[in-house]
């Protein structure tokens, strides 16, 4: 376990993690889902639709949905989604780990649950994508699985940038006392 720790926390790994992560979100972000969303008229992808989505919406979306959108949208913006979460989660490990124990803990329970969240709603997109007809239960727990994402992200951000602006400004008030 502590080499473990050790080796999640390293700054290469964390840096080569981080490097690989923002490399599959540059190539999703700046190709794939643009061209996902021109393909749907315009619509966002599940994904981006961070406070949810209903019946409706999901209908409207693959009525607009292209066969080559949907082509893209299973055959590569989604496994790329189901890697980026790995490499994300191990920076936000390695960051975590990092942190006082209290917080590192706190970190690494929001990390696991955000990557379950992730992992869910991937999941719950491709049953919707490959499904003939639309199940309302199916499409809220996706939605659901998004929202939670969204807050989760946000809260883990959140407590880590928080967590290490505390710790600069004590090791500053240490180093003039």
């Amino acid at each position: 376990m502590v080499l473990q720790k050790k080796i999640i926390s390293n700054k290469f790994f964390l840096i080569f993690n981080a490097a690989i992560a923002l490399s599959i979100l540059a190539l999703m972000n700046f190709k794939l889902i643009p061209a996902i969303s021109a393909a749907a008229q315009g619509m966002q992808i599940f994904d981006l639709r961070f406070m949810g989505y209903d019946l409706e919406y999901v209908h409207n979306f693959l009525m607009a949905l292209s066969p080559t959108g949907r082509e893209i949208y299973l055959k590569q913006q989604l496994p790329l989604d189901f890697v980026f979460p790995i490499f994300y989660s191990l920076v936000f490990m390695g960051l975590a780990l990092r942190l006082p124990k209290k917080t590192s803990v706190t970190a690494l329970t929001l990390t696991a649950l955000l990557f379950l969240c992730d992992y869910l709603e991937n999941l719950l997109s491709l049953i919707i994508l490959r499904k003939e007809g639309l199940d309302r239960l199916l499409i809220s727990f996706a939605s659901a699985s998004t929202i939670a994402k969204t807050v989760l992200l946000l809260v883990l951000i959140t407590l880590i940038l928080t967590a290490y602006i505390f710790m600069r400004v004590k090791k500053l008030f240490k180093s003039k006392a």
